[in-house]
């Protein structure tokens, strides 16, 4: 399962936004946030947050976020 984000760029719209796909995701279930780079540091320190909070693994590249569900 894969859900890709590419919504609102403030911390809580970001962080809403990755909150809103807990109940459909699998475990090993990939989010994708785009944006998460230096013009928008919300989205950055959103899917940081999310990823410590939910326990998801977190990997930043080519300016998207790859947040990953535990198995």
């Amino acid at each position: 399962d894969m859900v890709y984000v590419d919504g609102g760029h403030d911390y809580s719209e970001a962080f809403i936004d990755l909150v809103y796909c807990l109940p459909i995701l699998a475990p090993g279930a990939v989010i994708i946030a785009d944006d998460c780079n230096d013009q928008f540091p919300g989205v950055y320190q959103a899917c940081r947050l999310f990823a410590d909070q939910e326990k998801f693994s977190v990997e930043i590249r080519d300016q998207k976020a790859i947040l990953r569900k535990p198995k």
